[in-house]
């Protein structure tokens, strides 16, 4: 079953960016491990998705558009990677001071991510619209 939902542009070009970086993070995790690997068919699985956005996204793509989707990349593998390191320190003593100061990074670049896609929203005048209202 695939359900369609109506998305705003910064949306779509937020979740290609993700689907992205999994792919990436993915094939490395292909790369170094030997014999059977589950992520063979988690890439498949994403690169579907992303093939199905790429669709919707047709049309949009610009030079503009282009740098905006980049940022939106960036901001998202540094908090994949924040969220990575808040689950290595886990075990660790020190980590309570850690996990707030990452987690205040993640949130500044949350609200990066929110801005860029605020700007992609405006650059093609998207009529749905994200709003984040936590301070």
């Amino acid at each position: 079953m695939k359900i369609e939902a109506p998305i705003s542009v910064g949306e779509l070009f937020d979740k290609i960016s993700v689907l992205d970086i999994k792919i990436d993070k993915f094939s490395h995790q292909l790369d170094i491990k030997i014999g059977k690997n589950p992520y063979k068919d988690a890439i498949a699985n994403v690169q579907n998705e992303r093939t199905e956005l790429l669709e919707l996204a047709e049309g949009l793509w610009s030079d503009q558009a282009d740098v905006f989707y980049l940022a939106l990349k960036d901001a998202n593998k540094q908090i994949w990677d924040d969220v990575d390191e808040m689950h290595r320190l886990e075990t660790t003593p020190w980590r309570v001071f850690k996990l707030a100061k990452i987690g205040r990074r993640i949130a500044k670049v949350n609200d990066e991510r929110a801005a860029i896609k605020r700007k992609l929203n405006n650059l093609f005048k998207s009529e749905i619209v994200e709003e984040k209202l936590y301070q």
